[in-house]
């Protein structure tokens, strides 16, 4: 008796950095192998945080003059919203790289429980070997699935992550256009170490702010209409299949409306009496089968669903061929 065949996900095509367990079980997101997207995650956080905090200190540590106290207190600022942050964002990844996501939460994170129906599915990922309740997808940069048991930190990544570098990228920005205004005759003696440290912590963030928040937005507007990432994912599959069967339909009645008789087609007429008006019908010979070559007459679609439709006159002699392209 054979096990049954699990069910696999759309995902499981789905780019994984620079290589994938194939024979394990992946438990959670601090498994080995890392992936080159996680590693990349890891540098980006932490680089772009270290260049802020090396600048804002700095600052702080020699912004004892009067025409540097606007800039002291902007890096207060920047630091009060940077700090707590910074550490939320912290405890979600280590909360949601650390979990197993085939395990559920009893008491949920922080006590935030997802319910519904999205969150009770359980879905195979094939990246990860393994079912998973509330599938949502597969994270490469956590290189984790993201289900009911670490959505919820997910998202918090999410909305820290969008917020640590939207903070760094205004703070950054505004420290060095400080730097050219004519009423800050003494900027110039700004070290070239603190300004090297902004402009580094301005360029890493700018780019991953521009992403989080696409993130950000993506998973809102998800959860405006009421489906995860995955059903979103099978929706537009759905979509993309209908519009090629829709093409490939049109494609059909064009080819039957412009395609004349053949010339090697032969007449069929039964009856009794031929002169006297029996029933008569083209049908086309052996050579127009499926094996012709006749363009006009096959039509061919592109993707899963590849296959080759012959258009006969007569009903009864219409035929499909699936052929694997």
């Amino acid at each position: 008796m054979t096990a049954p065949a699990r069910e696999q996900s759309p995902l499981a095509t789905a780019p994984c950095g620079d290589k994938v367990l194939i024979d394990q079980v992946r438990v959670n997101g601090l498994q080995r192998p890392l992936t080159r997207d996680q590693l990349a995650s890891w540098l980006g956080h932490g680089l772009s945080a270290a260049c802020f905090y090396a600048a804002a200190i700095t600052l702080l540590a020699r912004g004892q003059h009067e025409h540097e106290s606007g800039l002291v207190s902007l890096t207060f600022v920047a630091l009060a919203v940077h700090v707590p942050t910074l550490a939320l964002l912290l405890v979600a990844w280590i909360s949601c790289e650390r979990i197993d996501p085939s395990e559920a939460l009893t008491h949920g994170w922080l006590g935030i429980k997802l319910r519904g129906s999205r969150w009770e599915k359980s879905r195979y990922c094939a990246l990860c070997k393994k079912n998973v309740p509330g599938l949502d997808h597969h994270c490469t940069w956590l290189q984790t699935c993201i289900g009911k048991a670490n959505y919820v930190q997910f998202f918090t990544i999410a909305c820290a992550g969008s917020l640590q570098f939207l903070s760094q990228t205004l703070y950054a920005s505004l420290c060095l256009a400080w730097l050219y205004l004519p009423a800050t005759a003494h900027a110039g003696s700004m070290s070239v170490m603190v300004q090297g440290a902004l402009a580094a912590c301005l360029l890493i963030s700018a780019p991953c702010m521009v992403l989080y928040f696409i993130l950000l937005g993506f998973h809102v507007w998800l959860t405006w209409l009421g489906y995860g990432t995955y059903e979103w994912m099978l929706r537009r599959r759905r979509q993309k299949s209908a519009a090629r069967k829709a093409r490939e339909e049109m494609r059909q009645k064009k080819d039957k409306q412009f395609s004349g008789p053949s010339d090697n087609s032969v007449t069929d007429c039964s009856g009794s009496d031929v002169e006297g008006g029996g029933n008569c019908v083209m049908k086309r010979a052996a050579s127009d089968s499926i094996g012709s070559s006749d363009g006009r007459r096959h039509i061919s679609s592109v993707g899963s669903e590849s296959h080759f439709v012959t258009v006969d006159d007569d009903p009864s002699n219409r035929s499909i061929e699936r052929t694997a392209l």
